[in-house]
């Protein structure tokens, strides 16, 4: 994180000043925090997206069948 300030029209990163001074009309720059870029793939997350997707299918397939089912049912009354 970067403290920066408006000067004019301009934003100026202040790299000679501690985050814990940066008040007034000075603000935080977080962009460096939420790159997407830096974030690693682990297996932790392959994992859970995994799970997340087999437990989707297995869902919507028990669904359907639950509906087929029943349709059938409804046919044979």
């Amino acid at each position: 994180m970067q403290c920066a300030e408006l000067q004019g029209a301009a934003v100026v990163l202040r790299t000679d000043v501690p985050l814990s001074s940066c008040v007034g009309g000075a603000f935080v720059v977080v962009a460096d925090q939420s790159d997407v870029a830096a974030e690693q793939i682990t297996a932790e997350n392959v994992g859970y997206a995994f799970a997340w997707g087999f437990g989707a299918v297995v869902l919507f397939w028990f669904l359907g069948l639950g509906v087929g089912v029943a349709r059938k049912l409804i046919r044979m009354a």
